[in-house]
């Protein structure tokens, strides 16, 4: 799975990884806030949003749920078991930096993610098979970003 940043960061992991990922924040105190909807359902009709961090759909975190989520995780002070410390910090830094999206990397299913994930070794990331596509110099009409400019109000205003 690949989380998203607003800045353009993105992270790459294991479901596993997230799972203890979110489990040591919680233990830590973390109290999750709820993902946004997705924006879009390609498999079908709109379905209730119960604000679930997993599966990768494409969900939302907010700011404050990311800003708790790194507090949380500097307070993380023993071993995990599916990462390292140098990731653990890697981690916090971009979950400081802001709201973020669950997503399945570009171009790979979950199942040929997890397997490359499992061939590659638990702790490097696996790698986009296609770049995101991005707007060209003044295609957004440079009032904002695109994810920005695309999301109604009430949810711009939230993240």
């Amino acid at each position: 799975m690949t989380l998203y940043g607003h800045l353009g960061g993105e992270l790459s992991l294991g479901r596993d990884q997230w799972a203890e990922l979110l489990r040591l924040a919680r233990s830590m105190g973390w109290k999750p806030g709820g993902t946004l909807r997705p924006p879009v359902n390609f498999d079908g009709p709109d379905r209730e949003w119960s604000g679930e961090y997993d599966p990768p759909e494409g969900q939302t975190v907010t700011r404050s749920d990311s800003a708790a989520l790194a507090a949380a995780l500097e307070r993380v002070r023993s071993k995990a078991k599916t990462f390292t410390e140098a990731d653990r910090k890697r981690y916090i830094r971009f979950f400081a930096s802001g709201p973020f999206v669950v997503a399945q990397p570009f171009g790979l299913s979950a199942d040929i993610a997890n397997l490359e994930m499992a061939l590659r070794g638990a702790h490097e990331p696996v790698q986009p098979s296609m770049e995101p596509i991005r707007p060209e110099a003044g295609e957004d009409g440079g009032s904002s970003t695109p994810a920005t400019k695309s999301r109604p109000a009430q949810v711009r205003n939230r993240i």
